[in-house]
């Protein structure tokens, strides 16, 4: 009887192991999941803060470009205009044309 005893008293103190083991794996598993879904907040949060200053930053220079619209207007060579005879007078309508194409100047 005593060893059958023991082996009982042995039996639920291996069951009661197993249990504080399976508890402690449950709170460990929680614990990751935990800090794992905060980097992916971190990380989601992240690009989209990153998103936010690009294309808040794209249309400040875009902004900025456009000012120089009635400037770079006063440069274009229009086809009614006199055209440049010289190299340099050339060289700046090309540039002026292109600095108007690349500032999305409209006819100013």
């Amino acid at each position: 009887m005593t060893d059958e005893a023991s082996i009982r008293i042995a039996l639920e103190d291996l069951g009661k192991e197993a249990t504080g083991i399976r508890e402690e794996i449950r709170r460990v598993n929680r614990i990751t999941w935990l800090v794992g879904g905060a980097f992916v907040l971190i990380i989601v949060v992240t690009i989209i803060v990153g998103f936010v200053v690009v294309l808040d930053n794209r249309q400040s220079i875009e902004e900025n470009n456009r000012r120089w619209c009635p400037l770079v207007g006063l440069l274009v060579v229009r086809p009614s205009d006199p055209q440049p005879t010289t190299e340099r007078g050339r060289l700046i309508a090309e540039r002026a044309r292109g600095l108007s194409t690349q500032f999305r100047c409209t006819g100013e």
